[in-house]
């Protein structure tokens, strides 16, 4: 499961609530199968070809309860886990850490200055704790798409998936 595509994603959240069923304490079990639901709901209704009047309404309404879901699991539940990053995220930040640190050091020998001493205060080695955020602009967008599918139709018609089937390979 590396690299995936939205597409994947898709696919993904179709099984996902029989997948995390069972899978947390009961308090959390429950709302993570209705966050799963949302979701999905969503994003069935985000993918419809045609809308109605109703159809947009309750994409309206589950959009509203979708936000309600995110807020509750970022502010709720997301601190009763202590999530950190994966080997990859860690082996990418100890490499980014080590050329930064060989960029300082050569542009410290190319001026002649001497080399800048080591920090006082280094970073814990090991995987960095992670919060779920709510900064993320893909979480702001959502009441964005009702206002899209009103302006612009629905969101099969811009598309790229459909580019990236038909174009031609050279």
């Amino acid at each position: 499961m590396k690299k995936l595509r939205a597409l994947d994603f898709k696919d993904i959240l179709q099984v996902a609530i029989l997948c995390f069923e069972g899978l947390f304490p009961a308090p959390f079990d429950g709302y993570l199968q209705d966050l799963l639901w949302d979701l999905a709901v969503w994003l069935s209704y985000g993918k419809l070809r045609q809308h109605t009047g109703s159809t947009l309404n309750s994409f309206r309404v589950t959009t509203t309860s979708l936000s309600f879901q995110i807020h509750k699991f970022a502010n709720t539940i997301c601190p009763q886990f202590h999530t950190k990053e994966t080997p990859h995220e860690e082996n990418a930040q100890n490499q980014q850490a080590a050329a930064k640190k060989a960029k300082e050091a050569a542009k410290a020998a190319a001026s002649g200055a001497p080399s800048p001493p080591e920090q006082q205060k280094k970073k814990a080695s090991g995987a960095q704790f992670k919060l779920f955020s709510l900064a993320a602009y893909k979480l702001h967008a959502l009441n964005d798409y009702l206002r899209s599918i009103l302006l612009f139709g629905t969101t099969d018609s811009y598309s790229t998936q459909i580019v990236s089937c038909t174009s031609p390979t050279f």
